[in-house]
């Protein structure tokens, strides 16, 4: 059984997001990442530093799929309501 595309969810810590990075970086498949980093009850599931090591998954993702919070951390600013 082959891998048709990968997703990519909750990672936890930046060494989580470095070693799924190492492993998909020149992989051709498609690659979906949606990045968790806030809980539906509010609670923060990615730290500053978890957050700024998804840049390397996103550059190789083919979607990156936020809600608007997410969004807002990701691109350095305020969430807009």
């Amino acid at each position: 059984i082959g891998v048709n595309a990968v997703k990519i969810g909750m990672l936890g810590s930046p060494a989580n997001a470095h070693a799924v990075a190492d492993i998909l970086e020149g992989a051709d498949i498609p690659i979906v990442f949606d990045p968790v980093m806030v809980a539906t009850s509010g609670s923060v599931l990615a730290d500053v530093d978890t957050v700024a090591a998804f840049e390397r998954l996103m550059r190789i993702a083919t979607l990156v799929t936020p809600n608007v919070t997410e969004m807002a951390a990701l691109g350095g600013e305020a969430e807009m309501t």
